[in-house]
């Protein structure tokens, strides 16, 4: 658990990458070629000049949807209950974040370069079918899921409970595998592995349930601390319920093939 899960950051890099990394932007060898074809050099010039603007468009709205998809992922790196995360039973849980969100934006910024580079003929499809995958409001679940498996952790410690402390540290190893790219299922992977150490916790707390005994050998003398008995008592039950501070959020990252707003992806948590 000390040991930072970069894996699904670096698959995602991986991902983006693929396909696109040496563009096929190979304009098509039947034009274009003047030289071969001397009675069709001027033929068809003003295809030519609509499909040099359709590239110029598609490149550009390429590159504004990294530059908004890389803004927001700056934007939930920069919350204020990132940077007041604490560790979960001595795992950086901060930094480990902060570098998933680096790497997303290292991955972004490869493919801006190859957007820009690309020549016509570039498969401008693929680079929007691979930006509709990333999700930076995963990263505010995400934050929220640690700062609830903080509070939990402290819990069982105080309490002694193992059982819970190692369902604990299998949500947080979840919450620190995700990033952008990461689906909808990984996220809802990381809500039931929450929600199992939370089942763990509310068990622990209605073990303290009391048992109707007053005494230490496990008779009731029927008295209360004063000495007499008004027939009273604390039954000391605790439900021990909580919501487990996740939501998982998911929805479109907001990227639009026409050129829409920011995206405002937001969890819904306050």
């Amino acid at each position: 658990m000390k040991r930072i899960n970069r894996a699904a950051a670096a698959s995602f890099a991986a991902a983006v990458a693929l396909g696109i990394s040496s563009p096929a932007a190979i304009a098509d060898p039947g034009h274009g070629q003047g030289g071969g074809h001397g009675g069709h050099g001027t033929h068809g010039g003003g295809g030519q000049s609509s499909q040099g603007g359709k590239f110029a468009h598609d490149q550009k709205h390429a590159l504004d949807q990294i530059a908004r998809l890389d803004r927001q992922i700056g934007k939930a790196l920069d919350d204020s209950r990132l940077r007041k995360l604490a560790p979960v039973h001595d795992v950086d849980v901060k930094s480990a974040v902060l570098a998933n969100g680096a790497a997303d934006s290292a991955a972004l910024a490869d493919l801006a370069v190859t957007v820009q580079a690309a020549a016509p003929g570039f498969d401008f499809g693929a680079v929007r079918d691979q930006l509709r995958s990333v999700r930076p409001e995963n990263y505010r679940i995400v934050v929220n899921a640690l700062r609830r498996a903080a509070r939990l952790a402290a819990a069982a410690d105080a309490a002694g409970a193992t059982d819970v402390s190692a369902a604990v540290d299998a949500a947080v190893a979840q919450a620190l595998a995700l990033n952008a790219s990461s689906s909808k299922a990984d996220v809802q992977t990381l809500v039931g592995a929450l929600a199992d150490a939370e089942d763990q916790q509310d068990g622990t707390d209605d073990s303290g349930d009391d048992d109707g005994t007053d005494g230490t050998d496990g008779t009731d003398d029927g008295t209360d601390d004063n000495g007499t008995d008004d027939g009273t008592d604390d039954d000391g039950t605790d439900d021990g319920s909580d919501d487990n501070g996740t939501d998982d959020g998911s929805d479109d990252n907001g990227t639009d093939d026409g050129g829409a707003d920011d995206g405002g992806a937001d969890d819904g948590t306050p």
